[in-house]
């Protein structure tokens, strides 16, 4: 009896003990003051209830703060914040979100809608949160709303200014509009303005559209310039420009790119031009060399492989000679196709040995024909050549897959050469009047 009453008064003693401490330490005589359970040791740890996702989910009431260790799905160690089961640290699905202070998050200069960080010491255990476009926002066991509010971008094709000959025909331009959220959003464009073209002036032409946030592009304009045919000179029966081609569009309005870079110009398989040396200050006597395949009006792999599908190159009223056409301008001058003894009759005058004109040596030249042919030079692949020294002009007909019918003004020569050049390289065009 002894016995059982000593035990009795141990097991009291034990208890009153453990409820007049603050503090509790295992393996610890003096816990520290601010825990109320304090574990020392150095070959273990604690272990906390491991449940399943399942049996997780399936606690009654669980207290805010109550924490488990879940076993399947993420697996890691989660805690009940009050509103749903979170996992300690940051989600599994923000992996690579930066960590980081509240302090330093406010102060990242101009976030963009869904940027996602773990703000380490925002509410109780830190949060992740994402920038919705207005404010940051706790995504931490929930899935918040983003709002965009980035403008999309439209872009037109021939740039903001395009020039159409009086009379010709118009049709707008296309334009692409590129969305940060939706992507291609170009065929919801809404083009506005009209054209007259047989009335000179400058027309504008607006570009609008909206993504699915409702944020409307920047607008664009496009000016339509209405101008007068390009000068020509009569030869026989023939009605040339006196300039060399210098637009940027085919007929139609589609853009005719131009392409600087050497790699991409040997690559190409559609319709380019460019400046020679790639340098505008040539255009502005030269005009513009182009491929074969923009003579050809070849804008895409789908014209490559279907001439039906192929667009107009010249301007209305005007077009590429034939091969024909260049020898009748030959002819008319007292040659043949070979247009021997006919060249100083179609070259500009002058020469770069005395300074009086563009081409080099010293032929003489008496351009008596009016057809004012300069030295326009040639690009052969990647590279620039021949400026005072010769022209080679397009004519609209391939002679084989690879090679189209061309003619050749030369400053060691009388001539105005027949022959055919590789559709890759970049050459002048003349154009004859319809």
């Amino acid at each position: 009896m002894k016995t059982i009453l000593k035990s009795i008064i141990f097991i009291l003693f034990i208890a009153v003990n453990l409820t007049a401490f603050a503090q509790v330490g295992i393996n610890n005589n003096t816990p520290a003051a601010s825990a109320a359970l304090d574990v020392t040791s150095t070959e273990g740890g604690i272990l906390i209830p491991r449940l399943t996702e399942t049996q997780r989910d399936a606690i009654t009431l669980p207290a805010t703060g109550l924490m488990i260790f879940q076993t399947d799905q993420t697996a890691g160690f989660y805690f009940y914040d009050g509103t749903a089961w979170a996992q300690l640290g940051a989600p599994a699905a923000a992996v690579g979100a930066a960590s980081m202070l509240e302090s330093e998050r406010d102060v990242i200069d101009s976030p963009v809608a869904g940027l996602t960080v773990w703000c380490a010491d925002c509410g109780p255990n830190g949060e992740m949160q994402v920038y919705n476009g207005l404010a940051w926002t706790n995504i931490s066991g929930s899935v918040a709303a983003i709002y965009d509010n980035v403008l999309p971008v439209i872009t037109i094709s021939v740039g903001n200014s395009m020039d159409v000959v009086i009379n010709g025909s118009y049709l707008n331009p296309s334009a692409t509009a590129m969305d940060n959220v939706d992507g291609d959003i170009s065929s919801a464009i809404v083009v506005a303005g009209a054209v007259d073209t047989t009335t000179y002036g400058a027309y504008p032409v607006t570009y609008n559209v909206s993504d699915a946030s409702g944020n409307a592009a920047q607008e664009q304009t496009l000016t339509v310039n209405i101008v007068a045919g390009p000068e020509t000179v009569v030869i026989g029966a023939q009605e040339w420009t006196l300039r060399n081609a210098e637009h940027v569009t085919y007929r139609d309005g589609t853009a005719i790119p131009q392409v600087t870079d050497q790699t991409a110009w040997n690559n190409l398989t559609t319709g380019a031009w460019c400046y020679y040396n790639n340098d505008s200050a040539f255009g502005d006597t030269y005009g513009k060399l182009y491929n074969w395949y923009a003579i050809a009006g070849i804008y895409d792999e789908a014209s490559l492989n279907d001439d039906t599908l192929r667009k107009e190159f010249a301007p209305e009223g005007y077009h590429v000679p034939t091969n024909q056409e260049q020898t009748d301008l030959k002819v008319h001058l007292g040659s043949d196709i070979n247009g021997a003894n006919i060249g100083y009759k179609l070259k500009s005058t002058g020469n770069t040995s005395d300074g009086t004109g563009l081409w080099s040596g010293s032929q003489p030249a008496t351009n008596e024909s009016g057809w004012t042919g300069l030295p326009s030079g040639i690009r052969n692949g990647g590279v620039f050549m021949q400026v005072h020294d010769a022209s080679i002009f397009w004519s609209s007909e391939a002679q084989t897959s690879t090679l189209a019918y061309m003619n050749l003004l030369h400053a060691s020569t009388n001539a105005m050469q027949n022959g055919a050049y590789n559709i890759d390289r970049a050459c002048s065009v003349r154009l004859i009047k319809e």
